[in-house]
């Protein structure tokens, strides 16, 4: 995984957003880069989400983007599945499915977590996104211990 500058990942998830809203087209190696830094964006917010799951439900990926539209609020959401590979298989055929097993099986819960992208055009893509605690991308089982200390009352 390649790490942007915090102000490249903001406008490359900028682009994301766009390319997601149909305002702008992304493909090729844009497009790669584009999905990641929006995953980066909202790193902490995934990565928790993806080991919350994982304690809840097993090894699984973050499978999306799934888009709401809300009174011209368009929210985008990764959605949490403990048979990614079955749900892949299902929309790209068995070869990628076997590939992704293969992942799912061999990650590190505590540190890493797998997205899933589903493209409009009917492709799918995925990467293994490993914590990086120097580049601010925390363990997704540290952001898990720090949540208690974040939903405690803050002092006046």
């Amino acid at each position: 995984m390649e790490l942007f500058a915090s102000s490249q990942i903001e406008k490359l998830a900028n682009k994301y957003l766009m390319d997601l809203a149909g305002a702008r087209a992304l493909s090729g190696p844009e497009l790669a880069e584009a999905e990641i830094a929006f995953v980066l964006s909202d790193w902490d917010g995934l990565a928790l989400l993806s080991y919350q799951q994982y304690l809840e439900q097993g090894r699984g990926a973050l499978i999306g983007p799934r888009t709401t539209t809300c009174d011209d609020l368009v929210t985008i959401a990764f959605d949490y599945t403990p048979q990614a590979d079955a749900e892949v298989a299902r929309i790209a055929g068995q070869r990628p499915a076997t590939s992704l097993r293969t992942q799912i099986e061999h990650y590190h819960p505590e540190l890493d977590f797998i997205v899933v992208w589903l493209r409009p055009d009917g492709t799918v893509r995925w990467e293994v996104l490993r914590s990086r605690p120097g580049a601010a991308l925390r363990p997704p089982h540290d952001l898990y211990l720090r949540m208690d200390e974040w939903r405690r009352p803050r002092p006046n």
